[in-house]
């Protein structure tokens, strides 16, 4: 997605992560954070001298307009179902914006190739690339976990790219249970970052 990283991203992944982890009772408070992802986002894309897509930002920017002028009317007391389809909406816009991080996920532990447990996603048919993401990983329970942190060591991983991923995940989020919590993160892969989902440790330190 782009060639190099900045501050601005990362606060949108931070934004993004975190309504990813509120519950279902905190529809409104969910739809927020996603609104300000997509602010960090729009900023960091008008700060850049040469934007990815030109078209792609100009499309980015209306259908913000509109999603400000619904956050407008959006309350705590706002009707649930007129929150949750604001939602859906920045949710796909995202996606969007990422090239579809959906279809991408980092495994840096035991998921990768010839690890003890990547039988739990070998059957998935897709194609896997290196890549190298920002942070460190520990030992929880006996297996490795990892923290996100755009500023820390490099952590080698495997990327597994595939569009069934998308009906895979509820499986593979059940296996890797209550200490971990799948994030979106920065991959660096041929030079260029991606943006993917990895498994990051819940358990804190």
């Amino acid at each position: 997605m782009q060639d190099s990283w900045s501050a601005g991203l990362t606060r949108a992944l931070e934004h993004i992560n975190k309504a990813r982890c509120l519950g279902s009772g905190k529809a409104y408070e969910k739809c927020v954070e996603l609104l300000n992802a997509l602010d960090a986002i729009l900023k960091d894309y008008s700060e850049r001298k040469n934007p990815t897509s030109t078209e792609s930002l100009e499309q980015s920017k209306k259908l913000a307009a509109s999603m400000q002028e619904q956050h407008s009317k959006l309350t705590p007391q706002t009707d649930a179902n007129e929150i949750n389809d604001a939602t859906e909406v920045l949710e796909e816009l995202i996606e969007e914006i990422f090239q579809r991080p959906e279809n991408r996920l980092a495994a840096y532990g035991t998921l990768r190739p010839g690890q003890s447990n990547f039988k739990i996603v070998s059957e998935i048919s897709g194609q896997w690339l290196p890549g190298i993401i920002r942070g460190s990983v520990r030992e929880v329970a006996g297996y490795p976990a990892y923290t996100w942190n755009q500023e820390g060591e490099k952590v080698t991983v495997d990327v597994l790219i595939s569009d069934q991923l998308v009906k895979e995940y509820p499986r593979v989020d059940e296996f890797e249970g209550p200490n971990y919590k799948r994030t979106l993160v920065p991959v660096l892969m041929d030079d260029c970052y991606h943006v993917c989902n990895v498994y990051e440790t819940s358990v804190l330190s």
